[in-house]
């Protein structure tokens, strides 16, 4: 899915362009493997890190994603891979981390949830 990100200090924010009302935040000094969507607990601070990205954007010219007047939603959930695809997409909340994250990561009291 296409999408901009912007790290600024321990703030990541994502913005990604197929499901903008999404708002997609995380603080990485807690959550490195970005699991924990954080925007709708601090709306401040992604408008404003998302406002500064999308400016920064628009100052150098970069291009964006056009909407496709032929996109058949249809076809498209239906197409191979659609499945794993919409799992590597915007969330709300948690998401489940992946088997090699489980590896990688100790279990924690927070993790467990």
């Amino acid at each position: 899915m296409p999408h901009s990100v912007l790290i600024s200090g321990v703030s990541t924010v994502v913005h990604f362009y197929e499901r903008p009302e999404i708002p997609m935040l995380f603080d990485l000094s807690k959550d490195m493997g970005e699991v924990e969507n954080i925007a709708t607990r601090q709306p401040d601070t992604h408008q404003k890190l998302h406002g500064e990205m999308m400016a920064y954007l628009k100052q150098v010219g970069a291009r964006f994603p056009k909407v496709n007047p032929a996109y058949d939603p249809a076809a498209y959930k239906n197409a191979k891979g659609y499945a794993e695809r919409a799992q590597l997409g915007p969330f709300e909340g948690k998401r489940p981390l992946e088997d090699d994250e489980k590896q990688a990561v100790p279990p924690t009291k927070e993790r467990e949830e």
